[in-house]
Formats: structure tokens, C-alpha cells, sequence
């Protein structure tokens, strides 16, 4: 996983010239100065593998972060939540075991020691639609506080208008943003951020973000969910809960989360999805091929574990990797 980790952040500058607000940076810059005064560097923490959930914007991934978030200490637990990584030392994230957020690939270079990694991937149109009813439930203060620029754009267009406006579809979080963040340094601190890409740069990378992906140690389909974190545990060598609560469902959270508001969802025609296809074609090529290798990967696992009841084994004398999470 370091290799490829490794090459992705080669590809730095690989698609497209970006821009975001310097003052996302700064932001960024003094939250980790701010981690970074938690402890010195202790060389037995290179030892420990990481546990790192990149987390993709809607794709089910509250959920399977809180799942594994109950496995590790709060002081194991890294507290960035965006792609605020290349802002911290080596030395403060070499203590942290399980790291969750909003990265992008190459930035997991950063951290250091053994890595396994893990991400969740989603019907791409459904996502850019689900993105849209996400970002216009933001309450108006909180878009201003936190300068949620896909929020403030949702807010001010129909779905219509906010799929055809420019600085929408130049935007890394709605551009083909899962080939991207395999792929690329997404620069924005947050994805709700302002920020843009070139185009017409993305479909040439679907390839290599289809390559990076199934170099990961794992990774899971939200349309398959239940599926998708029995085959992750598997694949960490552990058993999957028996229950998996939902988090972060909307119906659910524009009632509970005080910086959300009820909103009214639009109709979903032929012409809106027309719209979502032509900013994720990349991201289609890469989820249509992640579902087969899904489907082949899954259909293993469930061979395996027919072939231990046959033979009469105990999960606990089952053959496969040791245990990350103790």
C-alpha cells in the first residue's frame, strides 16, 4: 500500500491547475499547529500500522468511520477530519493509529509508518445529487461562518442551474472528485471550500485511479453496504458488527444537527441526470469497474467462509490476516 500511496503522490500536479481561498490555508495551517503541540516523537509508534479511512464526500462514510472509531482509544484517534494533513509534522501524526477524513490520496504519504487503507465508493450521479440536498440544508449562518462555498452555491441555484453553472462544474468535489482524490492533491482544506479544476483533464486519469483503488487493501460499494463492511472487516481479519446504525442521513440530521434546516427535495428528471453524467464520466468509468471487483472480491470471501463450514472450523482458527484493530 506504501507503493502506491507512493506513486499517487508523484502525480501531484497530474490534473488540472487549482485555486482556493488563501485563507483556507492559513485556517488549515494553524489547526495543526495546534495538534502539533500534543507530544514528541516516540519511535515506537513507527510500529504500529495505521488504520486510514479515506472518506469520500456521500458516500456512507460517517457510518463506517463511527464503526471503527469505538475500536481505538481517543488518544489513538488523529483529530483531522479534512484534508488538512500536509499541515502537521511527521512527528504528530506518527502517534495517532486510526486516521479518518476527507483526504486525498497522495497526502497519506504523509503519514508515516505502515498504512492500511481503506475507502468507499458510490453511484456517482446519486452522489453529485445527494451532494446538492446536503449543501442546501446549511443554515445561511453557518455557510457565512465556515465559507461553505458549495453550500452557499446550492442555496442559490435550482439543481438545475447549480449542475450548469461554472464555478459548480470546475469544482474538485463535483468534477469526477473520487478519480480525483485518487489520483491528485486536492488543495482546498475542506471540499465544501471554493476551488476549481481544468475540465476536460479528469477522463484521462479514470485508468489510474482504477489502478490506485484496487491497490488499496480495501474498499466497499455504499449500494452494497452491508456487504461492503463484511467484506472490509474481512479483508482486517475481524468480524463485522451485527448491527449497522446509519449516520448521517438526511432526513435524520436536518432534524438533529442544528446547523441544518429542512429543505424540500426537487424532482429528479432525465435532464438533471443528464447533467450529473456529464461532470462524472471519469468517476462512472471507475465506479462501473470498482463493482466488478467488488462483486469478484466479495464472491471470494464467501467461498472461503463456506469452505471453513464445511470443514468444521471456528472463526477463531480461520486463516487470514492478523487483526489490525486489538
Amino acid at each position: 500500500m506504501q507503493d502506491s500511496v507512493q506513486r499517487a503522490n508523484g502525480l501531484g500536479g497530474a490534473i488540472g491547475s487549482k485555486s482556493y481561498d488563501f485563507a483556507t490555508r492559513v485556517f488549515g495551517a494553524v489547526h495543526c499547529f495546534a495538534l502539533g503541540k500534543r507530544s514528541a516523537f516516540r519511535v515506537a509508534d513507527l510500529e504500529n500500522t495505521k488504520l486510514v479511512f479515506m472518506h469520500h464526500p456521500k458516500t456512507g462514510g460517517t457510518t463506517l468511520h463511527d464503526i471503527f472509531l469505538g475500536a481505538f482509544a481517543k488518544d489513538e484517534v488523529c483529530p483531522e477530519r479534512f484534508n488538512g494533513l500536509r499541515h502537521c509534522t511527521a512527528a504528530e501524526l506518527t502517534r495517532y493509529r486510526y486516521f479518518s477524513g476527507h483526504f486525498d490520496l497522495p497526502s497519506l504519504k504523509l503519514i508515516p509508518g505502515k498504512k492500511i487503507v481503506i475507502t468507499m465508493l458510490r453511484e456517482p450521479i446519486d452522489r453529485l445529487i445527494s451532494l446538492y440536498n446536503f449543501e442546501r440544508a446549511h443554515r445561511p449562518e453557518v455557510i457565512r461562518e465556515n465559507n461553505l462555498e458549495l453550500a452557499r452555491l446550492a442555496n442559490a441555484y435550482t439543481l438545475e442551474e447549480f449542475l450548469l453553472a461554472a464555478e459548480v462544474r470546475a469544482h474538485p468535489a463535483i468534477n469526477n472528485s473520487m478519480t480525483r482524490a485518487l489520483v491528485d492533491k486536492l488543495d482546498a482544506y475542506r471540499w465544501e471550500h471554493r476551488a476549481s479544476v481544468t475540465l476536460s483533464d479528469a477522463e484521462q486519469y479514470a485508468s489510474l485511479a482504477l489502478h490506485q483503488l484496487k491497490s488499496l487493501h480495501s474498499f466497499g460499494i455504499m449500494e452494497r453496504y452491508s456487504d461492503s463492511v463484511a467484506l472490509i472487516f474481512a479483508s482486517l481479519g475481524l468480524e463485522p458488527p451485527q448491527q449497522i446504525e446509519r449516520k448521517q442521513v438526511l432526513d435524520v440530521v436536518m432534524e438533529t444537527n442544528p446547523g441544518l434546516r429542512r429543505i424540500d427535495r426537487e424532482p429528479v428528471t432525465g435532464r438533471i441526470r443528464q447533467l450529473a453524467a456529464e461532470l462524472v464520466k471519469a468517476d462512472a468509468y471507475l465506479y462501473t469497474r470498482a463493482c466488478r471487483l467488488f462483486a469478484k472480491r466479495l464472491s471470494a470471501m464467501q467461498r472461503c467462509n463456506t469452505a471453513r463450514r464445511l470443514l468444521g472450523h471456528q472463526s477463531s482458527s480461520r486463516s487470514g490476516p492478523s487483526p489490525v484493530i486489538k
